[in-house]
This record gives structure tokens, sequence and C-alpha cells, in this order.
């Protein structure tokens, strides 16, 4: 592939620039590069708007955050993790809609890393969040989408033993009962 470039350096899609940068022997990075306000809440190095108002080209990105990287993403070179993440998904998502509880997406639509549940009108995604958290069961429900829509999520990605996720199950159930879902 040296010398080759899969598309045009100068290939233009509605203001983004996608470029193609040769780093050594067979080694390309694609940039893509956008017009974007500089932003302090992130690092002086990952922020795309400061280079754009310096008329600067990016820093390199810090080789411990590449490798933190490339070390996290290792555990999914095991096909087995993935089968595994589904079975989880596929046990919590029997036991939520057996208690009665809603799903967001069906089975067919969702990505089988995260389970969201959708809480009935007299129920508070919030409260019975903090009611899991003190029970020691931490789920996603603090950010504003998700208490807006009154949506709990329970994800899927870690290695969970079976008893342990039917005790969460368990305390989810009776939560919910105490919060007006009556199963």
């Amino acid at each position: 592939m040296r010398g080759k470039r899969p598309f045009s350096l100068d290939h233009k899609i509605s203001n983004l620039d996608f470029y193609l940068q040769e780093h050594g022997e067979n080694v390309y990075e694609i940039r893509l590069l956008s017009i974007v306000k500089v932003n302090e809440a992130v690092p002086a190095y990952m922020d795309i708007g400061m280079y754009e108002e310096n008329e600067s080209i990016p820093y390199s990105h810090s080789w411990n955050l590449i490798y933190a990287l490339q070390e996290a993403l290792k555990i999914f070179e095991d096909e087995m993790v993935f089968e595994k993440i589904k079975e989880t998904y596929t046990y919590i998502e029997q036991a939520i809609t057996t208690m009665g509880l809603n799903l967001v997406s069906p089975k067919e639509h969702a990505a089988p890393i995260i389970v969201t549940i959708q809480l009935n009108e007299d129920q508070s995604s919030k409260e019975l969040g903090d009611a899991l958290a003190l029970q020691g069961y931490i789920f996603h429900y603090e950010s504003a989408y998700l208490q807006k829509n009154n949506w709990i999520q329970i994800a899927c990605l870690n290695h969970y033993k079976e008893r342990d996720m039917k005790r969460m199950l368990n305390c989810l159930h009776r939560c919910t009962l105490k919060n007006g879902v009556h199963i």
C-alpha cells in the first residue's frame, strides 16, 4: 500500500476535511478535521478548536493514553468475551421482562452491552437509582437524558457471577415494588 492512498488528500464532504497521513512504512492515520470552538474543559493537546484558532497543527497525543487504550482493548481480543456479554444481556433481559418492567428497545434492536429500562410514570429513575446505590448496586441513572426519559441502565460489559446478578435483580425487584411497580 506504500505510496497509494485509498482516497484523495483533497477529499471534502460538507465542510469536513479527511486526509490520510503516512507515518513510516505502511502505517497510516486518518484524520478528520472540522471547525470547532476552543474548549477549555479538555487538555490543550486534545483541543481541536485551539488548533483551528491558532492556525496550528495538532500536538502528538500522549503515548500513555494511547498505550492505556491499547491495553484496555486487549480484553476484547478473545471472542469468548463477546459471548459472555451476550449471555449476561440475555440473562438480565429475561429477568427484567419477567418482573414486568419494560425495556426501551426490543432485544432484536438493542446492543447487548447495556439494558435500558423504562420506568412507570409513578417512579423516579433518580430515586430508584439512589436506592439501588445504597444497596451497593450502581446503575446508570444520573445523566440528564436518563432522568428526563425516566430510564435506568444496567451495563453488561463486566464479568458478573450469576449469583451476583440474581442478588442485583432481586434488589431491583424489591425496590420497584416499593416504588409502585406491582409485579
